[in-house]
């Protein structure tokens, strides 16, 4: 291990990667659109679109949090796809109504935003469901 003039050492230099974020939503341009924001702070996350199957992606890619479609996530099957609770799924929503919010996070998802606020809403949103799975820090 090296050893640095302030006494840290190699561990503590060492920067954890960003978590790995599935981007899973039918619209091709809201999808580019989500990803594009999530890559322009590339140390916070690793956003990668689906192409092709989500079984398949997930199990490939293995991420921390998926951003799903509001109306793929009442169909979805969480613990098959991701070995756990629904927690680690963000839902899009079509339109900004508390009751859509409300259906998503009653069936276990860790967040739901509306496709009109997804620049400002997204990113809260998903370090809130990742806060969730990894517990205070």
């Amino acid at each position: 291990m090296t050893g640095y003039l302030d006494g840290s050492t190699d561990a503590a230099q060492a920067v954890p990667a960003p978590p790995r974020v599935l981007v899973a939503v039918a619209h091709p341009v809201l999808g580019r659109l989500i990803v594009e924001l999530l890559d322009r702070d590339p140390d916070c996350w690793n956003a990668r679109l689906v192409n092709g199957a989500l079984e398949t992606a997930i199990r490939e890619f293995d991420p921390e949090l998926v951003v799903i479609d509001g109306t793929a996530f009442l169909g979805c099957r969480c613990e098959q796809w991701l070995g756990c609770r629904c927690t680690r799924i963000v839902v899009i929503g079509s339109e900004p109504d508390p009751a859509y919010r409300a259906i998503a996070l009653r069936h276990g998802a860790g967040g739901w935003v509306a496709s009109d606020d997804i620049a400002d809403q997204l990113p809260p949103a998903l370090r809130s469901a990742l806060a969730s799975i990894l517990g205070p820090s």
